[in-house]
Protein backbone atom coordinates (compact mmCIF):
# COMPACT_ATOMS: atom_id res chain seq x y z
CA UNK A 1 0.00 0.00 0.00
CA UNK A 2 1.37 3.13 -0.79
CA UNK A 3 2.36 5.95 2.06
CA UNK A 4 -0.58 8.46 2.72
CA UNK A 5 -0.31 11.71 4.28
CA UNK A 6 -2.17 12.27 7.57
CA UNK A 7 -5.18 14.09 7.26
CA UNK A 8 -6.47 16.98 9.28
CA UNK A 9 -4.34 18.83 11.52
CA UNK A 10 -1.55 17.08 13.02
CA UNK A 11 1.56 17.34 15.23
CA UNK A 12 4.69 15.26 15.76
CA UNK A 13 7.13 15.44 18.85
CA UNK A 14 10.69 14.11 18.23
CA UNK A 15 13.96 13.83 15.86
CA UNK A 16 12.95 14.72 11.79
CA UNK A 17 14.45 15.62 8.73
CA UNK A 18 12.97 17.76 6.46
CA UNK A 19 14.59 16.92 2.92
CA UNK A 20 14.63 19.82 1.12
CA UNK A 21 14.34 21.13 -2.58
CA UNK A 22 17.72 22.67 -4.02
CA UNK A 23 16.49 25.91 -3.66
CA UNK A 24 15.08 26.16 0.00
CA UNK A 25 16.94 28.27 2.35
CA UNK A 26 18.65 26.39 4.78
CA UNK A 27 19.89 29.78 6.94
CA UNK A 28 16.51 29.83 8.88
CA UNK A 29 16.94 25.80 10.33
CA UNK A 30 17.88 26.26 13.74
CA UNK A 31 21.42 26.56 14.69
CA UNK A 32 21.92 23.35 16.46
CA UNK A 33 20.18 21.60 13.23
CA UNK A 34 22.20 19.11 11.59
CA UNK A 35 22.53 20.05 7.54
CA UNK A 36 23.73 17.67 5.24
CA UNK A 37 23.32 18.76 1.45
CA UNK A 38 19.29 19.09 1.07
CA UNK A 39 18.60 17.33 4.05
CA UNK A 40 18.01 19.23 7.78
CA UNK A 41 17.96 17.06 10.57
CA UNK A 42 16.27 18.74 13.77
CA UNK A 43 16.87 16.89 17.19
CA UNK A 44 14.06 17.34 20.11
CA UNK A 45 11.90 19.45 17.99
CA UNK A 46 8.13 19.38 16.38
CA UNK A 47 6.65 20.40 14.09
CA UNK A 48 2.52 21.02 13.63
CA UNK A 49 0.00 20.99 11.15
CA UNK A 50 -2.47 23.24 10.24
CA UNK A 51 -5.06 24.19 7.01
CA UNK A 52 -2.57 22.77 5.05
CA UNK A 53 0.60 24.89 6.46
CA UNK A 54 3.30 23.85 8.76
CA UNK A 55 5.05 25.00 11.64
CA UNK A 56 8.58 23.84 12.73
CA UNK A 57 10.18 24.01 16.80
CA UNK A 58 13.68 23.42 17.13
CA UNK A 59 16.59 24.63 18.97
CA UNK A 60 16.72 24.38 22.78
CA UNK A 61 13.50 23.49 24.49
CA UNK A 62 11.96 24.39 20.97
CA UNK A 63 12.00 27.80 21.29
CA UNK A 64 13.10 28.10 17.49
CA UNK A 65 10.33 28.42 15.38
CA UNK A 66 10.88 28.37 11.42
CA UNK A 67 9.12 27.06 7.96
CA UNK A 68 9.92 26.48 4.75
CA UNK A 69 7.09 27.12 1.92
CA UNK A 70 5.62 23.33 1.28
CA UNK A 71 6.58 23.39 -2.54
CA UNK A 72 10.16 24.04 -0.61
CA UNK A 73 9.89 20.54 0.89
CA UNK A 74 10.02 17.09 -0.78
CA UNK A 75 8.92 14.62 2.28
CA UNK A 76 9.66 14.78 6.07
CA UNK A 77 10.87 11.54 7.99
CA UNK A 78 10.93 10.65 11.61
CA UNK A 79 14.51 9.20 13.37
CA UNK A 80 14.77 5.89 12.04
CA UNK A 81 13.53 7.14 8.53
CA UNK A 82 9.80 6.23 8.10
CA UNK A 83 7.88 8.89 6.36
CA UNK A 84 5.73 11.12 7.83
CA UNK A 85 4.31 13.78 5.15
CA UNK A 86 5.42 13.34 1.90
CA UNK A 87 4.63 16.31 -1.12
CA UNK A 88 2.43 14.86 -3.24
CA UNK A 89 4.40 16.50 -6.35
CA UNK A 90 7.00 14.05 -4.90
CA UNK A 91 4.94 10.76 -4.49
CA UNK A 92 6.49 8.50 -7.25
CA UNK A 93 9.91 9.56 -7.00
CA UNK A 94 12.74 7.23 -5.84
CA UNK A 95 14.50 9.64 -3.34
CA UNK A 96 11.74 10.08 -1.01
Amino acid sequence: MPFQNPTGDWEYEGTYTVELTPDADMSIAPPDADIFEFKVTIHHGSLHTVLDAMQFFGGPGETYPFHWSIRRIKCIRNAQGKLLWLNSYYQNKIFC
